[in-house]
Parts: structure tokens; sequence; C-alpha cells
């Protein structure tokens, strides 16, 4: 059985010049494709390259041809421009032609860059309108959480009158592509956090503690990724020169290449998690507490999904063994916690990444996108 996986996750101008991707296509097409060809599925990856094969002034037929040899196609959300012609090309053929979600494109809030991108509402959310369109004309979902498939099916049902089949394909992992970071030899702790900008508002439940943790342990604590620069007094509001001497900000890599690297790099002691409990980060993965896991960093998390709750039947953070979960007042006592105790972080960090390499990798869950992908067929 022969597939066709297009990635989108190669837009920015660094992935378009080296044909590299991001985190999305790691998670949801590199690795899911690597582990379905060992199980015997023929998979081709399709990206950037799509540019050169289409014919733009017959995308239709184009895409017909591209898609005639395949019995299956999963696309992403992001393909809104041409969605029309890349679905109704599958159609035409009697295609199974799925679409995979790994976030609540519809709950994007305001506070998030892409909001103004076209994800807003009204005047502001036409690349919204396009996605939800697209997804009501395919034939399935594929999404990372239980949440997401929820929201989409009530979705689907209340707006478009469509009972679709949507499966729950969670993130995993493969330990071949972390090593264990060295040792923090310093002689202060090192807290760590890592995304991108479109986390202030999840960043700002976590800082007030830290700065405490400043004053009382001269904690360090480092931030890989980004925050908006019109976001940086709000993020770290009452922070004076004191605490930001102790602030460290690292720039993210540009593409998946190297960021394994680079995280493990960092030596972190502690990492944290935080996440604001609304419907667009019920519907996130638990790729932050997977990547540092893996590292034999133990990670303190926001007590919400999907932290908090079993992903298709597998745990995630078991409170106190796997790492901690803390409410927002919760912060500075579960840092303090693993601040003083050195031998319980190590603990931690070890029983994680041995959980994680034993529950959550693709080679032990690949038999969900594989059953996933029969139900088309």
């Amino acid at each position: 059985m022969k597939i066709l996986m297009i990635m989108t996750d190669w837009e920015s101008p660094y992935r378009r010049a080296t044909g590299e991707y991001g985190g999305i296509g790691y998670y949801r097409t590199m690795k899911p494709a690597e582990y379905l060809r060992k199980i015997g599925w023929e998979v081709d990856v399709a990206g950037m390259e799509l540019a050169e094969k289409i014919d733009q002034n017959n995308r239709f037929e184009s895409y017909k041809k591209l898609f005639m040899p395949y019995d299956l196609v999963v696309i992403k959300q992001t393909d809104v421009k041409q969605s029309g012609e890349v679905i109704g090309a599958a159609k035409d053929l009697g295609v199974p032609i799925i679409m995979d979600l790994d976030d609540n494109i519809v709950e994007i809030s305001p506070d998030n860059p892409v909001y103004e991108k076209g994800y807003g509402d009204g005047d502001k959310g036409v690349k919204k309108a396009l996605a939800v369109a697209a997804m009501s004309m395919v034939d399935g979902l594929f999404v990372s959480t239980q949440p997401l498939k929820d929201y989409y099916e009530g979705y689907l049902k209340d707006i478009f009158k469509i009972e679709m089949p949507v499966f729950v394909l969670p993130n995993c992992c493969d330990p071949e592509d972390w090593k264990k970071q060295p040792r923090n030899k310093e002689n202060y702790v090192n807290i760590g956090w890592h995304g991108s900008i479109t986390h202030d508002k999840d960043l700002s439940i976590a800082t007030p503690a830290i700065k405490k943790l400043i004053d009382k342990y001269d904690a360090h604590f480092e931030v890989v990724g980004g925050v908006r620069a019109d976001s940086v007094d709000k993020v770290f509001h009452g922070w004076d020169d004191k605490h930001f001497k102790n602030l460290n900000g690292v720039a993210g890599t540009p593409s998946w290449r190297g960021f394994p690297e680079l995280l493990a790099s960092r030596r972190w002691d502690i990492a944290i998690a935080p996440l604001v409990n609304d419907a667009f980060n019920q519907s996130k993965s638990h790729i932050k507490w997977l990547e540092n896991s893996l590292l034999g960093v133990p990670t303190i998390a926001s007590g919400v999904y999907p932290y908090k709750e079993p992903i298709h039947g597998t745990e995630t953070i078991v409170d106190g063994l796997t790492g901690f979960l803390a409410e927002d007042d919760e912060w500075q006592e579960k840092l303090s916690y693993l601040i003083k105790n050195k031998t319980e972080r190590r603990i931690m960090g070890e029983r994680a990444r041995e959980f994680v390499t034993e529950n959550w990798t693709y080679e032990k869950n690949v038999h969900l996108w594989d059953e996933a992908l029969r139900s088309f067929l």
C-alpha cells in the first residue's frame, strides 16, 4: 500500500533555501513515515519540491497526476491556498485524503501572533475560514490528542452537519535522536524553558515564582526560543537588573536539524512547561515533557491536559514520579523542592527518561497509524 504525505513545514525563507523542516514536520510527517516504512508501508513525503511538480496554470490536473500512484494522501491544515485543487483531485481519483491537525485552529486567542495573520475572527479570519472549509471536505482527520478529536468532531457536526472519522495519533519520540545531556557543573541551579513566541502568556505563569527563586537561591533561568519584544515587560513583570542578570536567552534553531543537540548543550537541572488552561492549549500535546525527559531533565508542568491526563491510554506526567504538576500557586513550592534536592532531580529525570523510552516511542505506537490508515482502505 502506497501513501503520499504532504509536508508544509518548510515555508520560512531558511527552510525554503535548505529543504529542511521544523518540529511539526518531524513529529507529524517524517517520523511517522519512517516507522510506517519499517512495518511494510510504502510512504513518500512531498515538501517544497511540490512547487516544481505542479503546473500553476493547471493545478487540478497536476495534482491528479501526482496522486494517481497512491492509495491514500495525507495533507496538513496549512494547505489553504490550493486546498480546492488538492482535495478535488483526490476526490476525482477516488483516493482517500486525510487532514492531519496538531493544533486547534478554531480557538486561537488574540495574543497569539497567527491570530492577526488570518486565524482570528471576522476579517482577520480568512485563513481560518479556508482551513475549516477544507477540513470539512476531506475523508477523515488525524489529530494528536483526545480533546482535539472531541473538539473537531463536535465542530464538524455543529457547523457542517458532518460526522467524520477522527483518529488520535499522539506525538511520540525516537530516543536515537536524543543523546542524554551532560550534567550542569556550575555552582547554581539552571532552570530552562523552550518554546516559540506564541507562548508569552504561558511563560508568564511561572516567571513570578522564578523571580523569587533568583532572590532566594541565586537560581538561573534560561529561555530557548523566543519572547516577543513587546511582551518582555509583561512576561517578566517586576524583574529588575538583579533578576535579568540571571536570565539567559538563547536563539532556537531555524529547523529541526541541530535542535536536540542545542537543548542538550544547555545543561538544565530543571525544565518547566507552563500552560494556560484554555481551549487552544487543551489541544496541545506533551512534546516539551518528552524532549526534556529524553535528556534526563525533570519537568514541572501545569496541571492541565496534555500533562495531567493519559493520551490514548498511556500516562504522561505521573506527579511526583516522572515530573511534577503545578497549579498556579504551586510553582515556587515545587521548583524549590527540586532546587534543594539534587538527588531527587537526578532520580526523577532518569525515571522520566526510562518511562518515555519504554512507552512513548514511535516504534511502540506506530500501530496506531497503521490501524488508522487501514480503516480508509
